[in-house]
């Protein structure tokens, strides 16, 4: 498909909206009585393509016996800046989940052998969370295919748009305050 093509085309989103505005006639009201409804269509599009992002993630992870959530948490710790492991205090901040959320994700990748707790070398009380070396091979041959699935799911988008799309996203982010892992 050309960018032409793209720009001209219609998706299920333009009929969400064309509904919309269909019911705003039927009813004698503005185009506008609800607000801008292109908002409507931004936002329903983000979700669309989040839905269609996490389909083909966890089709990917599926293939290497992991849930998404394994490898997000793997991923997490193998790429934090202390080998030694991560706090569960520093998970939940990288990950903006709750401790309990943490404490039973942990718990199922300690049994399957992906992390493992230890000891806190700076504060004997505390516990931190690393990879064992069967989950960091597990990053490790995950990563590649992970990253041709990002590729192939933005190979309708050039290099240009997919920067763009990084800016604006990057925008609306910050615009939330969710400028940082932690804090």
């Amino acid at each position: 498909m050309s960018d032409t093509d793209a720009t001209d085309a219609t998706d299920a989103i333009d009929e969400l909206v064309g509904q919309w505005r269909a019911r705003l006639d039927r009813d004698g009201r503005e185009q506008t009585h609800f607000g801008d409804l292109s908002v409507v269509g931004t936002g329903a599009r983000l979700t669309r393509a989040a839905q269609h992002f996490g389909k083909h993630v966890r089709a990917l992870h599926a293939k290497y016996d992991l849930e998404w959530w394994e490898f997000d948490v793997l991923a997490t710790l193998y790429r934090a800046a202390d080998p030694g492991g991560l706090s569960g205090k520093a998970l939940i901040r990288a990950m903006l989940l709750t401790s309990g959320a943490i404490t039973n994700r942990v718990d199922r990748l300690v049994t399957r052998g992906f992390v493992e707790r230890r000891t806190d070398p700076a504060d004997r009380r505390s516990m931190l969370v690393g990879l064992t070396d069967t989950g960091r091979r597990k990053v490790e041959a995950v990563m590649p295919a992970h990253v041709a699935n990002e590729e192939a799911l933005f190979s309708a988008l050039t290099a240009v748009e997919r920067v763009q799309l990084d800016a604006i996203l990057r925008k609306f982010l910050i615009a939330r305050d969710d400028t940082t892992l932690s804090p």
